[in-house]
């Protein structure tokens, strides 16, 4: 027993000086000096390589991960799917129209859900018609009477008219927004003083049109635009959710003015012409309706 306690005395100084030597070689912590059999330190170069055995408690939280990460991709597409049934019932309910004009009206719905809309590439340019420019931000502007783009003058005998004056101050009176023209456009061509005639004497026609929720239609228009600067409120998405709300709104007047009117070349005729070539309506340049042109969006190429 002496001897084997004697052994033991001499055999572990030397195998501590050996491994401290090593240890310092590798670069390994101090604490492997201090430790017969090394330090269980994470990093230690000790013991990089040696296999550290999961616990049940870590596998049973990788599990739980691994479960809640195929919850959440399952829920993804079962949200997905659901979104896309609820699309298909929406537009379904959309074409449902069988009032007036039907199919003229179905055309313009068909056309909102389908993925035409803001088609268009292209550089900005401008010819006597259209001013078409690529900047989100700016034909936003344009469309809520902001900056001098957002404003345009009217023809006397029209602003008179509109007002109800005889004499305007130049500059100020005579001024719109587009915002402007589009009220009144609808008041002018669609909600007319006969239009509560013909709303009662098609009224389960005009029911599709109060029944229809547009939310589905905006959030598709939205899925087409690509993503603007961001806007007051940092969010990237800023303009192209304004945008699909103001298009949503115009092809709803659309085709109720199809219903209404039929085959016309009016204000909202000319509005989904350029619609129809993936443009995005947004303002005028110039003196309405005489002189001047459209201001339209379209996507870069």
């Amino acid at each position: 027993m002496r001897l084997v306690c004697a052994g033991l005395a001499i055999f572990l100084p030397n195998r501590l000086l050996l491994k401290g030597k090593r240890t310092e070689e590798k670069g390994a912590s101090s604490d492997c000096l201090r430790e017969p059999f090394g330090c269980r330190k994470l990093g230690c170069v000790m013991h990089e390589n040696v296999p550290r055995r999961t616990t049940g408690t870590k596998r049973k939280k990788e599990r739980e991960l691994r479960g809640s990460d195929q919850g959440m991709k399952k829920t993804y597409r079962q949200a997905q799917a659901e979104y896309d049934a609820k699309h298909v019932e929406i537009r379904d309910k959309f074409m449902s129209y069988d009032g007036p004009n039907a199919e003229l009206v179905r055309e313009v719905f068909q056309f909102a859900f389908s993925d035409v809309p803001f088609s268009a590439r292209g550089s900005e340019e401008q010819d006597p018609e259209l001013l078409i420019i690529n900047d989100m931000r700016r034909a936003d502007d344009a469309a809520n009477g902001v900056g001098k783009e957002g404003l345009f003058q009217l023809q006397p005998e029209i602003c008179k008219k509109l007002l109800n004056r005889e004499t305007l101050v130049e500059g100020q009176d005579d001024l719109f927004t587009w915002f402007d023209l589009l009220e009144n456009m609808v008041a002018e061509c669609i909600w007319t003083s006969h239009w509560h005639e013909w709303v009662k004497d098609h009224e389960q026609s005009w029911k599709v049109f109060q029944q229809l929720d547009t939310r589905y239609l905006i959030r598709h228009l939205s899925r087409l635009l690509p993503e603007g600067a961001p806007g007051p409120d940092g969010d990237s998405n800023y303009y192209r959710d304004k945008i699909a709300d103001n298009a949503s709104a115009t092809l709803i007047y659309e085709a109720q003015n199809r219903a209404y009117n039929g085959s016309t070349s009016n204000f909202w005729e000319q509005l989904f012409g350029l619609y129809k070539r993936g443009l995005w309506p947004c303002g005028w340049q110039g003196v309405w309706p005489s002189r001047g042109r459209f201001i339209t969006w379209r996507r870069e190429s």
